[in-house]
């Protein structure tokens, strides 16, 4: 999913609505994606997958979230900020906002939105 902020008002009175432009990635592979972001935050919990940096827009920022890390070494060449791992609280926080979002995401298909 792309994400883009939009200054425009929103045309409805919904608390879902975020004011940005969304556009789903149907035709996108991972690579492509990892191109074009701005923000790369990586939560796989296995030791042998690693994203490549050369794969990465330069300047982009890098995220590890699991446990593992999932950037290669040499990420600290393309990336403007690289956080190698991130404590438990926002482990917490990471989690309880995505089940938020699964949520609102619910309540907008049942909503008919």
């Amino acid at each position: 999913m792309v994400q883009e902020p939009s200054n425009s008002l929103s045309t409805t009175t919904s608390k879902f609505n975020s004011h940005h432009i969304t556009t789903p990635l149907i035709d996108f592979n991972l690579k492509q994606a990892l191109s074009i972001s701005d923000v790369v935050i990586s939560a796989v919990p296995n030791s042998n997958y690693k994203i490549s940096t050369k794969d990465l827009k330069d300047g982009c920022i890098c995220v590890n979230v699991a446990g593992e890390k999932n950037f290669e070494s040499d990420v600290r060449e393309k990336a403007s900020i690289y956080v190698p791992s991130v404590g438990m609280m926002t482990i917490a926080m990471l989690q309880r906002n995505l089940l938020r979002l699964c949520e609102y995401q619910d309540m907008i298909k049942s909503a008919g939105l």
